[in-house]
This record gives structure tokens, C-alpha cells and sequence, in this order.
């Protein structure tokens, strides 16, 4: 019985790892799953098989199933970003301007020449942390100040540091194979940092949800290689310093980004907006194929807003029915007929004239 369920976890390693292959055609650590496979399909399993070889294979299952999920991110994050540099328009962004402006002048500071630039951009689920950085990732004067320039995404899923270390390391190179020891994180490291020295690199880490001293005090000044120490353990000892380099974290976690990039480096994203910003956003949203509406359809929505809801509410059916959009002027016309009492919405009174 133990034998066949040995034989069991054999073979569903060796399906996951065929379709693994067959859909990502690359992922972390392929070349040492590789040769585990060889090495499996060579073994015979039977009553003498020792006992150990089960954990061994639980073990090695659930590396795999981790290196796919991983896979699975990258390659998700290579097509939204393609996407995103496509179709990305920053004009179409509303309320972000002076975020955008302040976060952009904050990364293109030149660095002490001992340390690296760190950014930690904080808020809660829903307050554009993504959003922004992206507009800061893809603005020409960022693109063009920095090189290598990268994007990971992290998942919400615990995931072990050299997976992370290999994911940037494959966003540096798409053909980068990894030949050393297996998992050995030191290496991965001492590769990293090889491949961005006396580069001005920009890495963006998104979404950083666990705690993990190996991500912390990433602006510290590196003494590794002026002490001629080789342990690289921590992500900072894979950031060269010195060459311009610099780091974006996004999280929701405030003390987690602050033991990342440093409390006085954090930006703090507030979900709220100005009121010539949440017009803006609502035109958008409502009127998105329409025509851009002006200052003064801002000024009349402004001046009686319960009846813009209102109008919204009872065109929204009409609207969707026909397939259509209206015109922002459409609003306007409505509430100068409101105003003069030429049409009547059941429930609203304009708002009296000061």
C-alpha cells in the first residue's frame, strides 16, 4: 500500500511538471525540476522504497505547484503591463496630478552616492496606490531616466524570497535560466546584484503584504562588499549603491513599508478627493465616449447637484436600453430647464439661490 501511493506522487509530479511545461514553457527553477524528473523516471518504486521519499515528494509538489503560481503572476503581470504601455493614457487619470507630480519629483532626485532612492507608497485597498505608480512607471521622463526598469507584482500568498529574487531576475532578462545550486538564495542574490551594478535601475515591488526581515532597511547603506562578506541574505545586498538606483513599494501595510524604505520615505495615499476632482472622475465614468465636458457644464452640476443624480438615475435605464451615452450638455440643458420649473423630477427641489 505504501509502495503504490509512493508511485502515486511520483506520477502526479511528473503530470504537474508536463503541464506546467505546457503552459508557461518556462517558470522558476525548470532545469532543476528537470533533473529531479530524469531521476524519478529512473527510480522504481517498491516495498523497499524508504519511507522518507514521501515527504520528499510532498515536499517537491508543493515547490512545483509555488514556481508555477509564480509563473502564473509574471506572465499576468508581462501582459497587463504590454497592455498598460500600450493603452495607458495619464490624461485619463483624474486626481492624481499633484500625487503624480510630487511622487515623480521624489524619484528622479539624484541619491547619495552611498545609498539608493526609496519610495513607499501607503494606503488602503481602493486609494490608487497601483494607479499612481503606474502613471510615475510609465511617464517618458521616468522611462527615459532609468535602466533596467521593472515591474513585480507580488501575491497576496506567502512566497518564499528566492522566488521573488528569481522574478526579477527574469524581468531583467526573459531568457535568464538559472544554473546554480537550487534555492540557494545567496546566489540569487550575488547574481542580482552583479546584473544592476553601475546601473540606474528602478524596481517596483506592488503589493507587498507579508512582514519578512529579508525585505527590510533596503535604504541602508550595503557593507558586504567593502567587508569582503559574500552572505547575501537580505534583499538590500542585491541593490548596488551608488549608481542612481531606486525602489517603489506599494502597501497597504503602513509599518511594513515603513521597515521597508524608511518612515520618512513613506507617501501616504488617502482615498479622498477635491470636488473639481470627483466631477472630473464622475464625467469620466459617466460619459466616458462622450465628449470632455467644460468648465461651465462643471460650474452648472456644481451649482445643483441633486439634479444631476436624479437625472442620472432616471436616464440610466433609457440609456443602457438604447445602447448609448449622452452628452454632458444634455445635463446642463435639463438643469437650466429645472431651474425655470420646465420640467419637474418628483422628489427634488433646486437648491434655493444665496
Amino acid at each position: 500500500m505504501a509502495a503504490d501511493y509512493l508511485l502515486f506522487l511520483k506520477n502526479k509530479f511528473i503530470s504537474d511538471y508536463e503541464e506546467a511545461v505546457a503552459e508557461y514553457n518556462d517558470f522558476p527553477f525548470r532545469s532543476r525540476f528537470h533533473e529531479i524528473l530524469e531521476e524519478l523516471q529512473k527510480m522504481r518504486i517498491s516495498s523497499s522504497t524508504p519511507r522518507r521519499m514521501k515527504n520528499l515528494l510532498y515536499d517537491l509538489k508543493f515547490v512545483l505547484a509555488e514556481c508555477v503560481m509564480l509563473a502564473g503572476k509574471e506572465k499576468e503581470r508581462i501582459t497587463q503591463t504590454k497592455k498598460s504601455l500600450v493603452e495607458f493614457d495619464e490624461t485619463s487619470i483624474r486626481g492624481f496630478e499633484h500625487h503624480f507630480e510630487k511622487i515623480k519629483d521624489l524619484l528622479l532626485k539624484t541619491p547619495d552616492t552611498d545609498s539608493i532612492s526609496t519610495i513607499g507608497i501607503v494606503g488602503m485597498d481602493g486609494s490608487g496606490k497601483t494607479t499612481l505608480t503606474q502613471m510615475v512607471f510609465n511617464s517618458p521622463q521616468v522611462q527615459g531616466s532609468f535602466s533596467p526598469i521593472l515591474w513585480v507584482e507580488l501575491p497576496q500568498s506567502l512566497i518564499k524570497p528566492n522566488l521573488i529574487v528569481f522574478a526579477i531576475l527574469k524581468s531583467l532578462a526573459s531568457d535568464f535560466s538559472w544554473c546554480g545550486s537550487a534555492f540557494d538564495l545567496n546566489e540569487l542574490l550575488h547574481n542580482l546584484h552583479c546584473r544592476l551594478l553601475n546601473n540606474k535601475y528602478l524596481i517596483v515591488l506592488d503589493n507587498v503584504w507579508h512582514a519578512s526581515n529579508w525585505y527590510f532597511d533596503l535604504d541602508s547603506n550595503s557593507k558586504l562588499q567593502m567587508e569582503g562578506n559574500e552572505n547575501y541574505t537580505r534583499l538590500s545586498h542585491g541593490l548596488p549603491r551608488g549608481s542612481g538606483g531606486a525602489i517603489i513599494v506599494t502597501s497597504r501595510l503602513n509599518e511594513m513599508a515603513s521597515k521597508m524604505v524608511g518612515k520618512r520615505n513613506l507617501y501616504p495615499l488617502e482615498p479622498t478627493l477635491d470636488t473639481e476632482s470627483c466631477w472630473s472622475i464622475e464625467f469620466h465614468l459617466e460619459f466616458e465616449k462622450s465628449v470632455a465636458p467644460t468648465s461651465e457644464v462643471l460650474k452648472e452640476i456644481r451649482s445643483c447637484p441633486e439634479v444631476y443624480y436624479a437625472k442620472i438615475a432616471r436616464d440610466h435605464d433609457n440609456k443602457v436600453e438604447a445602447g448609448g451615452n449622452f452628452n454632458p450638455q444634455d445635463v446642463v440643458n435639463a438643469l437650466r430647464k429645472f431651474s425655470l420649473g420646465e420640467i419637474k423630477i418628483n422628489g427634488i427641489e433646486p437648491l434655493q439661490k444665496q
